[in-house]
């Protein structure tokens, strides 16, 4: 886990901040475009970015090695204004599991 925030911290901006969530889970705050810009595209590049950061090679300490192809990214752009905490956690594993479900039809498909 160590080695997956220290690659997500790197991959972000210097104002976003980064904490673990449970297991395997983080969770990325930053300050979004203003309000009357379109924020998808930040959206977008950010998770392209960590999704990238997410790819990991490691050898473990009997040689063997593990290849992770990266998490599913979810994200979203919200009005602090317009929702709480739990809402905010709420929409963004809900995207996430989106990505999961595409990234799964994508194997299966290929």
């Amino acid at each position: 886990m160590r080695t997956m925030a220290e690659q997500l911290s790197a991959a972000m901006r210097g104002s976003d901040m980064l904490a673990r969530f449970g297991g395997d889970e983080f969770v990325m705050v930053g300050i979004g475009p203003l309000l009357q810009n379109d924020g998808e595209s930040v959206v977008k590049d950010l998770q392209q970015r960590l999704s990238a950061a997410s790819v990991l090679e490691a050898e473990l300490p009997d040689g063997r090695k593990i290849s992770y192809a990266g998490a599913s990214v979810g994200m979203v752009c919200l009005n602090p204004d317009d929702t709480d905490l739990d809402d905010a956690l709420q929409k963004a594993d809900a995207s996430m599991y989106r990505v999961k479900m595409a990234r799964q039809q994508r194997v299966e498909t290929s």
